[in-house]
């Protein structure tokens, strides 16, 4: 990784990244076809930010390759409060130090049952992304 990161916290891992993640989802749960949809995306591939696939399930394609990841948050606002829409997300797959294709999938639940579901068109999707770019921490 060769960007310019803001060095405005403190952390005991180096070289540790957060990427903030947002956007409004649309018919079906979908997530923005390009990067300009996304009202947060830096740090997202470009070409294939993300996508849904399954029910409820979203995969966030980075640009770059990481270490690890820390941690994974998925939470969404909704317009209006339904228990049985999408509420929160789990992490489910993290393939976060793959050199070619880089990606954290989400699992998107409902709060009344904890079953798998997408999130309700215009609903607002906010992931965070804490990873780590370099070693050294043990």
């Amino acid at each position: 990784m060769d960007r310019y990161i803001n060095q405005d916290e403190g952390a005991f891992q180096p070289g540790r990244v957060v990427l903030d993640i947002k956007f409004a989802a649309g018919s079906s749960g979908a997530v923005p076809t390009t990067f300009a949809d996304f009202t947060l995306a830096d740090g997202l591939d470009g070409t294939t930010p993300a996508s849904l696939a399954a029910t409820g399930k979203y995969t966030f394609n980075l640009a770059d390759s990481y270490v690890r990841l820390i941690r994974g948050t998925f939470m969404v606002t909704q317009a209006t409060y339904d228990a049985s829409h999408g509420c929160t997300g789990d992490v489910i797959v993290e393939d976060v130090d793959d050199a070619t294709s880089p990606l954290v999938t989400f699992q998107c639940i409902r709060n009344d049952t904890g079953a798998a579901v997408a999130v309700t068109s215009g609903d607002i999707v906010n992931v965070t992304l804490e990873l780590q770019r370099l070693t050294g921490d043990h």
